[in-house]
């Protein structure tokens, strides 16, 4: 199937699954309030930390050497299965060791929030998340995008009948349901993900995991994702950062309405999800053509198309938010404002990196990302105390701008690319778009 069609097919699953998302997300937002709000919000950011961190990117160098031949899949597959179980040993060692030291003021759990249950959601969710990526990425490489889609469009519906159930019971039984249900239901949700991962990766592509890499290999291997990791771990913090901050300023109330805000911004990710999941493995391999004027075409496409996206979130986002998810988080509308053209060139930047990730460059990524940090810092201890969420919202629009610019003059000065229109779409793209 062609470039063209594995995109549009891959938004066209984008639309329902990003309906249903947005769905469950009202469901949980009502149902958890801004306190319940934040300190679910706490929880997913020490998940993907942890997932990013203690899974030392392995999906990253699946769907690198898988797509462009240089490992075997089921290499691969093995260097995952130890470092997943590696990584659950040193997540299970921290909590141990967060737990017997820190007690009340744990460094990963918000106030309140440090007992079993939750130690025993995060592991699950280490493992189950873990597993989910590095499925994800075995497909990717295998350019096998209709599996993907199915996949994430099930899920999806699974994910809306379980929240929607949760719905209607908590209208009746509001005293009874909070975070712990929320969390519960999310792991059997990432459970049910994982089966049918495991099912059609047995039944599609069968391949087992091997345990021979030898040193050159396990060298390129990390050598290649030992920057790369480097660069995903900083560019989340810089994510997640103004999370953890405006919690211990401003407390969980103060982070559940930010929270909000960001999880609608961040949904215009589906458009920059529909083209570089497409995309990267595409013009990683050995056999397409005219790979620069491909890039650069559907450059052009995701900018124009996420530019009206932001602008019509930014005109009905007032409006809309406190219809939608209640008055309480009346005040999610201003935050969201200032974010929606910040993950504006958020996405942006990680479309551009995909021209640095073919090229070999990744060290360029890495450098936009310590940029960035580095600015995340200072931005966010100077301006979250005194302006709350309001603060976290600029501070991270500024470090988006700034990685994007970063990213964008790597592209154009060190790997040479034209110094072509990368941003808006022209009619002529319309023939060109039928032609790919």
């Amino acid at each position: 199937m062609s470039l063209k069609k594995n995109i549009f097919l891959t938004f066209l699953t984008q639309v329902p699954t990003l309906f249903f998302g947005i769905i469950v997300g009202i469901f949980t937002t009502r149902v958890l309030g801004p306190e319940g709000k934040g300190a679910y919000a706490i929880f997913q950011s020490d998940l993907a930390l942890f997932v990013l961190f203690l899974g030392f990117n392995i999906n990253f160098g699946i769907a690198y050497f898988v797509s462009n031949k240089k490992m075997s899949l089921s290499k691969m597959m093995g260097l995952a299965m130890l470092l997943a179980l590696s990584g659950l040993l040193l997540l299970t060692l921290f909590i141990v060791v967060d737990t017997w030291v820190c007690k009340e003021e744990s460094l990963i759990f918000p106030k309140g929030y440090g007992t079993l249950f939750y130690h025993v959601f995060l592991l699950l969710g280490f493992v189950l998340t873990l597993c989910n990526t590095v499925f994800s990425a075995a497909f990717r490489a295998l350019r096998d995008f209709k599996t993907i889609n199915f996949i994430a469009l099930l899920n999806a519906v699974f994910n809306f009948t379980v929240f929607l159930g949760l719905f209607i019971y908590a209208r009746f039984y509001p005293d009874k349901v909070g975070l712990l249900w929320v969390l519960s239901l999310s792991l059997a949700v990432l459970l049910f993900n994982t089966l049918l991962w495991l099912y059609h990766y047995i039944r599609k592509v069968g391949v087992l995991p091997v345990f021979s890499l030898g040193f050159k290999e396990f060298r390129l291997v990390f050598n290649f994702i030992a920057i790369a990791y480097l660069s995903q771990l900083i560019n989340l913090l810089n994510y997640r950062m103004d999370f953890w901050v405006l919690e211990y300023y401003h407390g969980a109330a103060a982070l559940g309405l930010y929270a909000l805000a960001v999880n609608i911004a961040q949904m215009m990710g589906m458009v920059t999800t529909s083209i570089t999941q497409v995309l990267q493995p595409t013009l990683n391999s050995p056999d397409e053509q005219d790979k620069e004027a491909k890039f650069i075409l559907y450059s052009r496409l995701h900018f124009t198309t996420l530019v009206l996206v932001a602008l019509a979130i930014y005109l009905l986002s007032p409006w809309v938010v406190p219809l939608v998810y209640g008055v309480r988080f009346a005040d999610s509308s201003l935050y969201l404002r200032i974010l929606v053209f910040g993950v504006l060139f958020s996405s942006t930047s990680q479309l551009m990196g995909i021209a640095l990730v073919n090229a070999g460059k990744v060290k360029y990524n890495l450098i936009a990302t310590v940029i960035g940090f580095s600015l995340t810092l200072v931005l966010d201890f100077w301006l979250i105390p005194v302006y709350g969420a309001t603060g976290a919202g600029i501070a991270s629009s500024i470090v988006y701008l700034v990685i994007f610019i970063a990213v964008f003059y790597f592209i154009l000065f060190r790997l040479k690319m034209p110094k072509s229109n990368y941003f808006i779409i022209m009619p002529r793209d319309i023939r060109k778009l039928l032609k790919f």
